[in-house]
């Protein structure tokens, strides 16, 4: 048995050039698929993380189409018994008091005055200090513009000051810019108790919007609170991260599994091509095989043994390429985001699917050239002459095949993917002669001579 595996990597190594673009094709369509894999699965944790940041346990908020509207009359909905929790918001446009000197929209900051900041349906995931509802809690953003840590003051112009109680990682309540370029559009935003930015404002029993927590669905006190609020300026919404639907998240996933599924198709079509020419090639061998005492399955058998560790090898480089290659992936994806966005890669379920593939692709592409190995004809060297000439005619139909399904780039639709795919793989062998050609046509010029002297450059293009 250990024979049969040696004799399989000797004829699998034999020539050198077919061996590396076999492998690299592997490896090329493992690698993409592990990536695009890491980048599926990373990508919705990242934006499940941050929607539930955003979202927390809140169903339902309450607005107003003007900035603020009284607490008392929502007092029918905090008091009702289908919600199980609720949170008062007031939001106040205001400007940073600093010791540099600043214009006033790049020291413009939103304060958020907040019943409890340690409340469920808030997500602050607390780098430094603590959620005492005391002070302010500010972005990591702006901690490290402004230079503040925990126990150090934060003045606001015209209402007062108070220290920063916790810091906190990137929230899309909170998101704040991170350069004072960045600051002349964009507010900052900090987070205070709504005690204290009611008595700075005098803004008293006043509140931006309440976010509340429904047993069930909630869809009935949903529908009651429409109504009620029907010919007011105030209005009821589910709490969801992106209301106007602006963020195409389907379509980004989409993209992911259309490049994997095309890297696996073009590097099972390059393998597929490569092993039938070299069965081809070796057809002779194989009538000498049988001629000798060996079974159909036999030769089968040992073009199959050449595939897995061909597909083995490729795995083993293309998998931990692949992960590296997806983590770089997210980098570049998350980097054009206006905030730092962080993420845990989530690899190990690709890497496992991505192995199986990998063992399994290269053996399902290189089906057909085993079972033509396997059928291969003792007598093959007797009927050479009349197999070259089905050959060619057979190689011309394929060609003629392949030019047709290009005509297929001129019309829109998954059916023009498919023919340019298969358009690929009939002229691939065209593609190999031409570079084959072009080697054997043009010669490569000698500068130097054994001796060391210089001697002039003589191309020369037949």
């Amino acid at each position: 048995m250990l024979n049969i595996w040696r004799i399989s990597w000797r004829n699998m190594t034999t020539h050198k050039k077919r061996f590396f673009f076999s492998l690299i094709a592997i490896i090329f369509g493992i690698s993409f698929l592990t990536a695009m894999l890491i980048a599926d699965r990373t990508t919705n944790d990242v934006f499940r993380y941050y929607e539930k940041m955003y979202v927390a346990n809140a169903d339902y908020w309450i607005l107003s189409d003007e900035h603020t509207y009284s607490e008392a009359e929502i007092s029918s909905v905090i008091t009702s018994p289908e919600v199980t929790n609720s949170l008062l918001a007031l939001d106040k446009q205001a400007f940073f008091e600093l010791n540099e000197n600043r214009t006033l929209q790049e020291r413009s900051v939103r304060i958020t005055g907040v019943s409890d900041q340690a409340s469920s349906l808030l997500k602050l995931p607390v780098i430094e200090g603590s959620l005492d509802n005391k002070g302010f809690v500010i972005p990591k953003a702006v901690a490290e513009l402004l230079d503040k840590k925990v126990g150090d003051t934060i003045a606001i112009e015209g209402l007062g000051t108070a220290k920063v109680s916790a810091i906190v990682e990137y929230t899309q309540l909170l998101a704040s810019p991170d350069n004072w370029e960045n600051a002349n559009s964009t507010s900052f935003r900090i987070m205070a108790p709504l005690d204290m930015l009611r008595e700075w404002t005098g803004m008293n029993n006043e509140i931006s919007y309440m976010r509340f927590q429904t047993e069930g669905d909630g869809k009935e006190l949903f529908q009651s609170v429409q109504q009620t609020l029907k010919d007011t300026s105030m209005y009821i919404q589910p709490v969801v991260a992106d209301d106007l639907q602006s963020n195409d998240i389907e379509g980004l996933y989409a993209f992911f599994y259309l490049v994997a599924i095309l890297s696996i198709c073009i590097s099972g079509f390059i393998v597929f091509n490569i092993i039938y020419t070299s069965v081809m090639e070796r057809k002779k061998e194989f009538a000498v095989m049988k001629s000798l005492g060996y079974l159909q399955s036999s030769v089968s058998k040992l073009v199959l043994i050449e595939m897995t560790l061909l597909a083995s090898v490729g795995t083993l480089i293309g998998v931990p390429f692949g992960v590296w290659l997806g983590d770089i992936f997210m980098e570049a994806l998350l980097s054009v985001f206006k905030f730092d966005m962080v993420y845990t890669l989530q690899w190990e379920l690709p890497v496992i699917i991505s192995g199986l593939i990998g063992l399994l692709f290269p053996v399902i592409f290189a089906l057909f050239p085993i079972y033509v190995a396997g059928k291969t004809p003792v007598l093959l060297a007797i009927k050479e002459a009349s197999t070259n000439q089905s050959a060619s005619y057979r190689f011309l139909i394929r060609n003629i095949l392949g030019l047709g399904m290009l005509g297929f780039l001129f019309m829109d639709g998954p059916l023009s993917y498919i023919a340019i795919l298969v358009a690929s793989v009939l002229l691939f062998p065209c593609f190999v002669i031409g570079l084959k050609w072009f080697k054997t046509r043009i010669r490569v010029p000698v500068l130097f001579s054994r001796e060391g002297c210089c001697k002039k450059s003589d191309t020369t293009v037949e």
